[in-house]
């Protein structure tokens, strides 16, 4: 049947890759067909009652949180969804601020339908995990697999989602997230303390909370 939010037609949906909640909501991936489809373009993610589907991202789109790149294929990337309709996956984007090496390639997204699209995080990115010790993202790894309450073992029904994380120093790390923090802003590490950030090193401010200490909002030291 027809994809909502697309000119294309639903050809196959991926079965290892969907979501039902206890409010009867589907999260589905979904393989396109027809209209301007290409191999570009031709996979996404829905969400919403049986017959009401809406659009969350599609192959080719804009990523939301980078500089001109697009979403990858979804077809077999792991995805999350919980009782509050709340939608976490990874995706591996093209084009736009991907390095030429691929090594900020891979990306956390979720979707809440009270804020939309964001991302959680990125490889690349920088996060302090002790006092004054920082370390980069190199991969990420969500539990895909159910509690006995049915909620996807890395998502909780409260919007608190938690990875593993892979750092490019080869250490090991758990990230958790409370995604009703978004919408956050971004800060940057101002090592000498004269109010200009380094936009090599950055952490995320939750929505109304303060700017850690050591921490500032310009990046153009």
């Amino acid at each position: 049947g027809p994809a909502p939010g697309t000119d294309a037609v639903f050809r196959f949906f991926n079965t290892s890759t969907c979501g039902l909640n206890d409010s009867g909501i589907l999260a589905i991936v979904g393989i396109l067909t027809g209209g301007s489809t290409t191999t570009s373009n031709n996979t996404g993610i829905w969400v919403g009652a049986a017959g009401s589907l809406s659009l969350v991202a599609r192959q080719g789109d804009p990523a939301p949180g980078t500089a001109g790149a697009t979403f990858g294929n979804f077809n077999g990337r792991q995805m999350l969804f919980n009782d509050s309709s709340q939608v976490v996956f990874m995706n591996v984007l093209e084009g736009g601020d991907v390095l030429p090496d691929h090594s900020n390639q891979l990306a956390v997204f979720a979707w809440s339908p009270a804020t939309g699209l964001f991302l959680v995080a990125r490889a690349g990115e920088t996060i302090e995990v002790a006092p004054g010790v920082f370390e980069t993202f190199g991969t990420f790894g969500i539990a895909t697999v159910n509690n006995t309450d049915g909620a996807p073992a890395g998502l909780r029904h409260d919007g608190k989602l938690a990875t593993t994380v892979n750092f490019r120093s080869q250490d090991w790390g758990l990230m958790t997230v409370d995604l009703n923090c978004y919408p956050s802003s971004l800060a940057y590490r101002d090592a000498d303390g004269d109010g200009f950030g380094d936009s090599g090193t950055i952490t995320h401010v939750c929505h109304g909370a303060a700017t850690p200490a050591g921490f500032v909002s310009d990046s153009t030291d």
